[in-house]
């Protein structure tokens, strides 16, 4: 994820920076790195059809999106049973 977030600041920084927003507000809620990562994920692919609009950029950020839900299907496994441990401060 964060090589990605290395890419997507070059090729599309504002819609990046709204996805990093949303990683942050994400990762503050639920203090759950992975829930943050997959949420921002999909806001790309948000980000970039409003910011840039269709093309191959929504392509790709859609590409990148799903690499990285595949990537993570044992995060959104532990997610579900509720065993991801957080960030900091313990398990909620």
């Amino acid at each position: 994820v964060a090589t990605g977030l290395g890419v997507w600041l070059v090729l599309a920084p504002a819609a990046t920076g709204l996805a990093l927003a949303v990683f942050a507000v994400v990762l503050a809620a639920s203090r759950r790195v992975s829930a943050g990562s997959l949420t921002a994920a999909l806001a790309l692919v948000a980000a970039v059809l409003l910011v840039r609009g269709s093309g191959p950029l929504l392509a790709a950020a859609s590409g990148t999106a799903a690499l990285v839900w595949i990537r993570h299907r044992g995060n959104l496994v532990r997610l579900a049973r509720g065993t991801e441990p957080p960030l900091w401060g313990g398990e909620r």
